[in-house]
C-alpha cells in the first residue's frame, strides 16, 4: 500500500508537469472563496477577462456552493486541508486533470465531464447526501459521470461516499445517451465507440435506501481496464457492482463493437437491505473478449449473481471468489426492467432478447453459496458452447465438482 501512493504522488507530479513542456507562460492561480469572483461568474464560467490559458494550474482551496465549468485544458490541484462544499466540477475541455480534491456535496454531482477526452482524475475523496426528490422517482447522484465522446480516461485512487435516499445512486458512471425520462425518444450521445479507459484502485461506498446503488457503470467502451478496486453497494431494491454493456447495436449508428474488456482483482460486494433485493455483482451485456479474473464477490439479498452475462463471445472467467447468500422469494423483488431478470447463480449466462454467449471459459473458480440447489453455481441457459469443455476445476463449497453445469 505504501509503494502505491508513493508510485500515484509520483504519477501525478509527472502529469502535472507534463503540461508545462513546452509551454512556458503556463501559471499557477489560487482559487478559494475570497479570490474565485477575479475569475469565474455566478454560474462557475470562466469570465471573459480573465488570464487564466491552457495548460495552466488551478490550486483549489476551500469553496462553498461554488461550481467550476472549465472550458480550458487545466489542471485542477486541491490544495492540503482544503474542500469544496457544495459544488461540482465540470470539465469540457481535452487534456485536463483533477488531483487531489475533497468534494463534500448535498444532492449533487462532485465531478462532471462532457465530450472531452485526455482526462485524468486521480488521488480525490468524494462525500455525497444524495437526496430523494418525491417528485422525481428516477432522482439521481454521481460521484464521476462522464457523458458524451470521451476517451483515454484515467480514474486512479479516488474515495468516493454516496450515502441517503436519492433513488439512483452511482459511483463512477458514463452515459452514452441524452436521457428524459419524460420523453422515451432518448438521443445517442456518441459518435464512437469510446475507447481507452482506465478505473484502477478505488474505493466506492454506496449505501442509500434508494432503489438502486450502482458502484462502476460503463457503456460502449473498448479496450477498457477496471481492476483492484473496492466496491460495497447496498440499497433498497437492486444493487450493481460493476457493469460493462455495449449499446452500440441499439442505435441506427455505425458504431464498432465493444472488444477487450480486463475486470480484474476487484473486491465487490452487495448487500440488499431488507427483503426483496436483487444484487449482480458484475454484469456483462454484448460483450466480445472479456477477461474476469481474480475478483473477490460477495452478494446477500433475495436474489444473486456473481457475474451475469447475456449475449457476449469470447469471456473468461477465471480465479474469481464467489460467495452467493440468497434467500429465495425471487418475487418480493418485483418488477425488474434488467436483461437479465431475477434469479440465483454464481455465474449465469442468459439468453433472453439477444444471442446466445459463445466462447466462455469458466475455470478455476471458487463458488461459496449458500442453501445451494441445482444450478445455482452455473446456469447457461444461453450458451452455445459445451459445458463439459468450458466449464472445468471449479470448486463448491471448498469441494471439486464436476465439470460443466453445476
Amino acid at each position: 500500500m505504501k509503494t502505491k501512493f508513493k508510485y500515484l504522488s509520483l504519477f501525478s507530479l509527472l502529469v502535472v508537469l507534463s503540461f508545462g513542456i513546452g509551454a512556458v507562460s503556463s501559471a499557477n492561480y489560487d482559487i478559494d472563496d475570497t479570490t474565485y469572483s477575479n475569475d469565474f461568474d455566478n454560474n462557475g464560467d470562466i469570465l471573459s477577462n480573465s488570464s487564466i490559458n491552457n495548460g495552466d494550474t488551478l490550486n483549489i482551496g476551500n469553496l462553498t456552493n461554488k461550481n467550476m465549468n472549465i472550458n480550458k485544458s487545466l489542471n485542477i490541484v486541491g490544495l492540503s486541508d482544503s474542500t469544496v462544499n457544495n459544488g461540482t466540477i465540470i470539465i469540457s475541455a481535452n487534456n485536463s486533470t483533477i488531483i487531489n480534491l475533497t468534494i463534500i456535496n448535498y444532492a449533487q454531482d462532485s465531478i462532471r465531464v462532457y465530450g472531452a477526452s485526455y482526462i485524468d482524475i486521480i488521488n480525490n475523496s468524494i462525500q455525497i447526501e444524495g437526496v430523494a426528490d418525491p417528485n422525481d422517482p428516477y432522482s439521481t447522484v454521481t460521484g464521476i459521470y462522464l457523458e458524451g465522446n470521451t476517451d483515454y480516461v484515467n480514474i486512479i485512487n479516488n474515495n468516493i461516499n454516496i450515502n441517503g435516499s436519492d433513488a439512483y445512486s452511482y459511483g463512477i458512471s458514463n452515459n452514452i445517451w441524452i436521457y428524459s425520462y419524460v420523453d422515451p425518444n432518448n438521443e445517442f450521445n456518441i459518435d464512437h465507440t469510446l475507447t481507452n479507459f482506465n478505473i484502477s484502485d478505488n474505493t466506492i461506498n454506496i449505501n442509500t435506501t434508494g432503489v438502486y446503488a450502482g458502484g462502476i457503470y460503463s457503456s460502449t467502451i473498448s479496450n477498457y481496464i477496471i481492476a483492484d478496486n473496492d466496491v460495497f453497494i447496498s440499497s433498497n431494491q437492486f444493487m450493481y457492482g460493476i457493469v460493462v454493456n455495449d449499446e452500440s447495436t441499439l442505435t441506427s449508428s455505425d458504431l464498432d463493437a465493444v472488444t477487450n474488456v480486463s475486470i480484474v482483482n476487484n473486491n465487490v460486494t452487495g448487500i440488499g437491505k431488507n427483503d426483496g433485493t436483487m444484487v449482480y455483482l458484475i454484469e456483462l451485456f454484448l460483450l466480445g473478449n472479456t477477461l474476469i479474473s481474480g475478483n473477490n464477490l460477495n452478494g446477500t439479498g433475495n436474489g444473486v449473481y456473481g457475474v451475469a452475462v447475456a449475449g457476449a463471445d469470447n469471456v473468461n472467467i477465471t480465479d474469481n471468489n464467489l460467495a452467493i447468500n440468497a434467500s429465495g422469494n425471487l418475487d418480493s423483488i418485483g418488477s425488474n426492467a434488467d436483461w437479465i431478470p431475477s434469479g440465483i447463480a454464481g455465474v449465469i449466462l442468459y439468453q433472453g432478447i439477444q444471442d446466445d454467449s459463445t466462447n466462455v471459459r469458466i475455470a478455476d473458480n471458487n463458488f461459496f453459496i449458500d442453501n445451494y440447489s441445482w444450478e445455482m453455481g452455473i446456469n447457461d441457459t444461453g450458451y452455445t458452447g459445451v459445458p463439459s469443455d468450458d466449464f472445468v476445476d471449479n470448486n463448491l463449497n471448498g469441494l471439486p465438482v464436476e465439470d460443466g453445469i453445476f
